[in-house]
């Protein structure tokens, strides 16, 4: 039952890019959006978020939210979408222009530097 789910998953993003593609393919009817593919697959962004973080469903995830990704950037880069919104959307669905934090965590770190009595009658 559980690859019924995955199988069904990943004909649900088929089924999504071919309806933006149109019938002929080489036309986009309708942009490739994030929003839209959820909306397909009939599921919420915090659905997709838990399946997205397992194994299982990781590449098949990725692969739609790259070609989503690059839709977006190519189609503002020639005017074909809102610069300001494939800017929102690059931010927010994909953290373009997030600070990259180098330590491996989202908390602020802190050294607490213990002096003994003479370097802290120094420091005084």
């Amino acid at each position: 039952m559980k690859n019924d789910k995955f199988e069904a998953i990943k004909r649900g993003i088929d089924a999504y890019f071919a309806k933006c593609d149109g019938q002929n393919g080489d036309k986009i009817r309708k942009p490739y959006t994030l929003s839209g593919l959820l909306c397909e697959l009939n599921m919420t962004r915090a659905q997709f978020e838990k399946l997205y973080a397992k194994p299982k469903y990781a590449q098949t995830f990725t692969s739609a939210l790259s070609k989503i990704e690059a839709f977006t950037e190519e189609y503002a880069l020639t005017g074909a979408l809102s610069a300001s919104a494939a800017a929102n959307s690059l931010k927010y669905n994909f953290g373009w222009g997030e600070q990259k934090d180098n330590s491996g965590s989202d908390e602020q770190k802190s050294i607490k530097i213990i002096l003994d009595g003479e370097l802290l009658r120094l420091a005084e």
